[in-house]
């Protein structure tokens, strides 16, 4: 989307659309791969909750134990959980969570 001008200082015509809608739009442009990818995958999203919606493993030093990761290439569901074995956290494909 372009912009016109209003006034002879271009400087003027980008502090008039700071902190505006016109923000909000430039990050949906910035991030359209990502916006794509949830709306394509918006009925299947309705109907389970997940933490996330990604390709690559999600990392996060506080992940939450009993996190649902949605892995859209390969239609795969995984939970974080801990166990003896693993202390640290480990993601685990789980099939009953469709």
């Amino acid at each position: 989307m372009g912009l016109r001008p209003g006034s002879q200082s271009p400087d003027c015509t980008i502090k008039s659309y700071v902190n505006t809608s016109y923000d909000n739009v430039k990050i949906v442009s910035d991030n359209i791969d990502d916006v794509v990818l949830v709306a394509d995958n918006m009925p299947f999203i309705r109907n389970n909750v997940f933490n996330f919606v990604q390709e690559n493993i999600p990392m996060n030093i506080d992940m939450p134990l009993g996190s649902r990761w949605y892995k859209p290439s390969t239609n795969q569901v995984f939970a974080y959980y801990f166990s003896d074995v693993n202390p640290v956290g480990i993601w685990t494909e789980t099939t009953n969570g469709y």
